[in-house]
């Protein structure tokens, strides 16, 4: 009878192993992510993009005086295909730096560039124009410390484009669109900033646009990472934020959302500075928007820091205000101090050794009774 008892006990204890265990198991959707916030800034210098101006054609125009509004001027490149001294067609004829036709198989491509704005004005600017264009591997340097200096600025009506692999580099503005852009992709960039060289700048901007995707990008050190306001259908998956130089007044959202609908944004990874900011995903007067697998690193230094920059362990994951309709799931933010540890996502290994030590006196306990 005892020994049939003993061998009952040991089933349930078993049993209870068994289940104890799967709780120790990571969720393997609800804490995967393709851009991990806990990952240490990239360097440059180890990526892909090269910083050796030889591998670049240098681009020498003068920078072009465009039309108001106030603050779009000095670009080194600008198309503006509704004006016929400035348009596709007249611009592709006169620079060998421009080939294509503007159609879906053959577009407009402007690529292997390095445009130094000298810190006046922007890069490349295009306005007006439904042409199929792609800018690709280009260098855009060191823009001015106005609204508009951007390294790649869409003004107005344009739709159509893909900007890829390229390395934008202390710009007031990384990528910026307005006025009714549409159909446009930036995928895979490297945004760069320091605060000064250009003042406090921002690495995407999209206002009064639809249909704007951005992925895989990587942007390090901008004031703030992302400012949309009045858009519809915008794509912001899978991007690498991060901010570290650390001050006093670094408490900007990095993903701030106005006035924005049916939009996704999924898979991005937040760490650095950004955590200072009361919430990391901050939307406003949106409805219809999918918030998913997003994650804030909060990393608390060992050295010595002020109050202000202590806060972050007190944030929160996101704001939402007069928004309805959002479906928001799987977000989440760890809080580390100092160096990353080397840890399975989800896996509670402390969890673990509690159960494997309940598991070993409740066995021992058995075998002393048989005996």
């Amino acid at each position: 009878m005892n020994k049939i008892n003993n061998k009952a006990k040991l089933g349930i204890l078993l049993g209870f192993i068994v289940v104890s265990l799967l709780f120790t198991i990571p969720d393997k959707y609800g804490n995967q992510v393709s851009v991990s916030s806990e990952q240490n800034s990239l360097d440059l210098k180890s990526s892909e993009f090269s910083i050796n101006t030889s591998d670049y054609v240098t681009f020498v125009g003068p920078p072009i005086d465009t039309a108001p509004p106030y603050n779009l001027t000095n670009f080194r490149i600008f198309i503006d295909d509704s004006d016929p001294n400035y348009n596709w067609s007249k611009t592709a004829a006169e620079n060998v730096w421009l080939t294509g036709s503007g159609v879906p198989g053959d577009p407009y491509i402007i690529e292997n560039l390095y445009i130094n704005a000298h810190g006046v004005g922007g890069g490349i600017q295009i306005s007006r124009s439904t042409k199929h264009f792609i800018i690709r591997n280009n260098w855009i340097t060191n823009s001015g410390k106005l609204e508009y200096n951007a390294g790649i600025l869409l003004y107005d009506t344009v739709e159509n484009g893909i900007i890829e692999n390229n390395l934008i580099t202390y710009v007031r503005k990384g990528f910026y669109t307005e006025h009714t852009c549409r159909n446009i992709t930036a995928r895979s960039n490297y945004l760069l900033s320091d605060h000064t060289t250009a003042g406090f700048g921002t690495a995407f901007k999209v206002t009064w646009s639809n249909d704007i995707s951005l992925i895989n990008n990587i942007a390090i050190n901008f004031y703030s990472a992302g400012r949309f306001n009045e858009n519809d259908g915008l794509t912001i998956s899978k991007n690498y934020l991060e901010n570290t130089i650390w001050s006093e007044d670094s408490i900007v959202a990095p993903i701030d959302v106005q006035n924005t609908d049916n939009s996704i944004i999924t898979y991005n990874g937040m760490g650095g500075v950004y955590t200072n900011s009361p919430t990391f995903v901050h939307i406003v007067s949106g409805s219809g928007n999918i918030v998913f697998n997003n994650s804030q690193t909060i990393t608390v230094p060992d050295l010595d820091i002020s109050g202000l920059q202590t806060q972050d362990t007190t944030t929160s994951l996101m704001v939402f205000s007069d928004s309805h309709d959002n479906l928001i799931a799987h977000n989440f933010k760890a809080v580390k101090s100092g160096a990353a540890s080397q840890q399975i996502p989800g896996f509670d290994f402390t969890l673990l050794l509690v159960i494997i030590g309940i598991s070993s006196v409740i066995i021992l306990m058995i075998q002393h009774k048989k005996h």
